[in-house]
């Protein structure tokens, strides 16, 4: 078996100077892996100290090697986030809460550096949030669209005042049809029966909603109410206009 002695002619850096296989050392090192170990840990700070400091010099050109070495492996990277986003999101939650202010007053910056950026990003994220998820917005919008017919004010969660949460309307819609999202929800009793103090969770209860082609709810508009069960007719009665009763 080969081996070597643990030494060093550098000042400052200590070395154990025992005899060792050469499998202890790195290749090239007259420093046993133990001490160089050891070496590192000792000149940790000040190697980090003198890479930012080289970077703050140098920001342009190392930011420019960073979009070449990304442009040429990109293909490595998106493997690399699709392989690790649960790490990924991890790790960029605890950097975020350690680090809160700074992240926001970075991206305060880009914003307003980059106002167009911006604005078109967030298209682009409403977009394709709505495609993906478009329960949430018939959710929200069965609630604006109540409070406006009804002449009221939001005051409260939307989840408090429907009562469901947008996960419970899908369900719900899916079992009236898979493809709920082509069709229109319309309410069986009109909004507009409703006296103002109605709280949403009535005129929006999952007993008082349907689906209907766009043509077909438009022409129904609040000149009629579709059946609805007993209970609930029980229930939202007392909150319907005298006119409508008749």
């Amino acid at each position: 078996m080969e081996t070597k002695i643990c030494k060093t002619k550098r000042e400052n850096v200590i070395a154990c100077g025992n005899e060792k296989s050469k499998d202890d050392f790195y290749k090239g090192s007259s420093l046993c892996k133990e001490c160089f170990k050891q070496l590192n840990e000792l000149t940790k700070e000040y190697r980090l100290a003198y890479s930012k400091k080289q970077y703050k010099e140098n920001k342009e050109y190392y930011q420019k090697l960073g979009v070449e070495y990304r442009e040429n492996n990109k293909e490595y990277f998106i493997n690399y986030r699709e392989g690790n986003k649960d790490k990924i999101n991890e790790n960029f939650k605890t950097y975020y809460q350690e680090n809160k202010d700074k992240v926001q007053e970075k991206n305060k910056k880009w914003r307003e550096e980059n106002i167009e950026k911006h604005r078109e990003y967030n298209k682009i994220s409403a977009r394709n949030d709505r495609k993906n998820n478009p329960h949430k917005y018939r959710w929200r919008y069965l609630l604006k669209n109540t409070l406006e017919k009804l002449g009221k004010k939001k005051e409260g969660k939307t989840i408090s005042l429907l009562g469901y949460s947008p996960i419970e309307l899908k369900s719900f819609l899916e079992k009236l049809n898979e493809k709920w999202f082509e069709y229109e929800i319309d309410h069986k009793i009109p909004i507009t029966w409703f006296k103002a103090e109605t709280p949403p969770s009535i005129v929006n209860n999952f007993n008082n909603l349907q689906l209907l082609k766009k043509g077909i709810n438009s022409s129904k508009r609040n000149f009629y109410m579709d059946n609805v069960s007993t209970e609930y007719w029980d229930e939202a009665s007392v909150f319907i206009k005298e006119e409508f009763l008749k």
